[in-house]
C-alpha cells in the first residue's frame, strides 16, 4: 500500500466530506481511491465503505467507474441527466440525503409518477465524488454556495458521500479554505518507486545475466525519482527496449 493510500483511508474513515487533491496525476489519484476502498474493504471494521464512485469533468460529465478498471472510459456509465458541475454536485446530494428521498418517493407516489421524478438511495450506500479542475468554476457563486450548504448541513441522517476536487494548482477562495481538507497528492519517493519497478527490472536483468543486477536496479531507481508515473514507465519501457 502506497502511503498516499494509507492517508486517504484515514481520511475516508475520519468522514472528512469535501477534499481537495493538489495533483497532476489524476488517473494515478482515482486509482488510488480504489485501493483506499479495497484496504477498507478489508480492515474488519464496521465502517461502511463507498460502493460506487463517480468521475466529473467539464468534457466527459459526470461517470461510474468500475473499480476494477478506473481508468477505462466507457460512454455508457454516463449519467446522462447530468448536464454540468451544479447538477454533478446536486447528484450526490441526493444520495447522501436518504431522507429527503424517501419524503420525495413518497410525494411521487401521492401525485402518482411512480417515483419517476426523485433520486432513490433506501440502503444508505456510500458514494464518492471526484471532479476534475474544478478550481476553473471557483468564480461561480452558485457552485460556491452549494459546496458550503453541502458541507454545513452534512451530519447526522446524512449517507457519507466525500466530495473530492483534484487540480494541478492550489487555489481554494476565501469562502472554502476553512471548510476543506487539503490532500497533497505527491509523487512516489526512492522507497515506493523501488517497490513498484522491482519485479521488471530483476526479470530483464536475469533474463540478460547481469553481472551487477543491484547496481542496475539501484541506477534506474535513482532515475525515477521526481517523475510521475507517466514518465517513469516510459523510462521502464526505454530500458526495457535497450536490454
Amino acid at each position: 500500500m502506497r502511503k498516499t493510500t494509507a492517508k486517504l483511508v484515514e481520511l475516508f474513515r475520519a468522514k472528512d466530506n469535501l477534499i481537495f487533491v493538489n495533483t497532476y496525476e489524476e488517473n494515478e489519484f482515482i486509482r488510488e481511491v480504489c485501493g483506499a476502498i479495497s484496504a477498507l474493504s478489508k480492515d474488519g471494521t464496521n465502517f461502511k465503505v463507498p460502493k460506487n464512485v463517480y468521475v466529473y469533468s467539464r468534457t466527459r460529465g459526470l461517470s461510474a467507474i468500475d473499480l476494477m478498471s478506473p481508468i477505462k472510459y466507457d460512454p455508457e456509465s454516463i449519467v446522462k441527466s447530468v448536464k454540468n458541475h451544479m447538477d454533478a454536485l446536486r447528484y450526490i446530494e441526493s444520495i447522501q440525503n436518504p431522507m429527503a428521498n424517501r419524503r420525495a418517493s413518497l410525494m411521487d407516489a401521492i401525485r402518482g409518477d411512480g417515483g419517476k421524478n426523485s433520486s432513490n438511495n433506501e440502503d444508505g450506500t456510500s458514494a464518492i465524488l471526484i471532479m476534475k479542475d474544478m478550481h476553473l468554476f471557483f468564480q461561480d457563486k452558485d457552485f460556491i454556495r452549494l459546496l458550503r450548504d453541502m458541507k454545513e448541513e452534512y451530519g447526522d441522517g446524512k449517507v457519507y458521500c466525500p466530495i473530492i476536487i483534484t487540480a494541478p494548482v492550489m487555489e481554494l477562495p476565501p469562502e472554502l479554505e476553512k471548510i476543506f481538507t487539503i490532500f497533497d497528492f505527491s509523487l512516489m519517493d526512492k522507497d515506493e518507486v523501488r517497490a513498484d519497478i522491482t519485479p521488471l527490472v530483476r526479470q530483464v536483468n536475469c533474463i540478460n545475466r547481469c553481472e551487477d543486477p543491484e547496481k542496475v536496479l539501484n541506477d534506474i531507481t535513482n532515475a525515477c525519482v521526481g517523475l510521475t508515473t507517466r514518465e517513469i514507465t516510459a523510462k521502464i519501457r526505454e530500458y526495457v527496449k535497450k536490454a
